[in-house]
């Protein structure tokens, strides 16, 4: 009994050992790297890689549109003078830190460039300050702008170098603000502006190959880089107004003014074209861009959150035909405008029907022959339009 027992001793002695040998739990305290291209350093706000570090893919103009480009990243952020960063690119279980072949160099005020290496040395900067990093991965470059102020460029704009400038700023926030700023008026359609930090849409980097943006555009409540053209629509004689920026490490911009809200209501919306039958009666010939039908505002509108629908129910198209959207029933502006396909911010319904003539006037074209509840609707919080095609069953 007593060997028994012993036994028993020796035998809970050894799990306990075992049991304290076994490797302890690793419990992290943040998501570890999935793969991409992470900044971070002792420099800016994030001083270890996480993957609120993730660099975005970079943007650039290419034939006249904006698009991504595989080895290029970027990242605006708040760097201090004091401390450094590094890129550290992660594939697989590797990680390869990237940094600076030798110096800067002062490409113009306010804009410099370095050689990238693996390795290399930790990225500094002069100078505090809010700044836009960007990194080509394929070339072994790096380029570094500076941003004080923002431009307010754009054919609604009426003051010269108007601008809103850095106020506020630390490495998490920072803010812009500009008073005093003349927006056209009373056009009767959409003029368009941008936020720029550069003196032009585009900065080469690589020869006339590679020029990455430097705007933002989009909608004024989230500002991105490369956005279409805020558009602005004020129908008073008080135009003067005031802008502020902010942007924030994890959430990045945002943009308000003081410009009141847009009630689109105040311009008239119509479909002309080719693509549609006399009277939509389909024993009727074809029209020949002579004849609107009036989309006409429908009262179930959910104004509250700015959305403003038009409609035009049931409505014949014609394969082959071309339309556009008209504003007040006129052509070009400042009497009114009119937009076709690739002025729409959203195609939505039959898409497949619905597609681009191409060519200088960019009108819609239609494919087959449909019928459709028409619905052209206008975000007066986002100024974003969209068209929706909806198939009559």
């Amino acid at each position: 009994m007593k060997n028994i027992l012993k036994l028993s001793i020796i035998i809970f002695g050894l799990g306990l050992l075992l049991s304290s040998c076994e490797k302890a739990q690793e419990i992290y305290d943040q998501p570890m790297p999935e793969a991409g291209v992470y900044i971070s350093g002792s420099s800016i706000y994030l001083d270890s890689i996480h993957l609120n570090g993730l660099m975005d893919l970079g943007k650039i103009k290419k034939d006249g549109e904006v698009v991504t480009k595989d080895s290029l990243y970027q990242k605006f952020m708040y760097i201090t003078a004091s401390g450094d960063f590094t890129v550290n690119q992660q594939i697989e279980t590797e990680t390869v830190a990237y940094g600076l072949s030798g110096d800067w160099t002062e490409e113009e005020t306010g804009i410099w460039s370095g050689t990238v290496a693996e390795g290399g040395s930790k990225f500094k900067v002069a100078e505090d300050g809010f700044y836009l990093f960007t990194i080509d991965l394929e070339l072994s470059i790096a380029y570094l702008f500076k941003i004080d102020s923002w431009y307010l460029t754009g054919d609604a704009v009426v003051t010269e170098d108007a601008k809103i400038d850095l106020v506020t700023s630390d490495k998490l926030d920072c803010t812009w603000e500009g008073t005093g700023i003349e927006i056209i008026s009373g056009t009767g359609s959409a003029s368009n502006m941008n936020f720029s930090f550069y003196s032009q849409d585009t900065y080469s980097i690589s020869g006339d190959s590679v020029n990455i943006v430097t705007y933002l555009g989009g909608a004024f409540p989230e500002p991105e880089l490369g956005g279409s053209d805020f558009s602005t629509y004020i129908d008073q004689d008080d135009n003067i107004f005031d802008f502020a920026m902010s942007y924030n490490f994890f959430t990045q911009f945002a943009s308000t003014n003081t410009m009141p809200p847009y009630d689109p209501r105040v311009n008239s919306y119509s479909l002309i074209g080719s693509a549609f039958h006399q009277g939509n009666d389909l024993n009727n010939a074809a029209t020949a861009w002579d004849i609107d039908f009036e989309l006409v505002f429908d009262e179930n509108s959910d104004t509250l959150n700015g959305i403003y629908n038009f409609v035009y129910p049931e409505m014949y198209f014609i394969a082959g035909g071309e339309f556009k959207v008209r504003f007040n029933g006129e052509w070009n502006p400042p009497a009114g405008g009119n937009f076709g396909y690739l002025g729409d911010d959203f195609i939505t319904g039959d898409v497949a029907n619905i597609t681009s003539a191409g060519g200088d006037y960019g009108n819609f074209k239609v494919t087959n022959d449909a019928q459709y509840n028409v619905t052209f609707t206008f975000n007066n919080k986002t100024f974003i339009k969209t068209m929706d095609f909806s198939i009559v069953q």
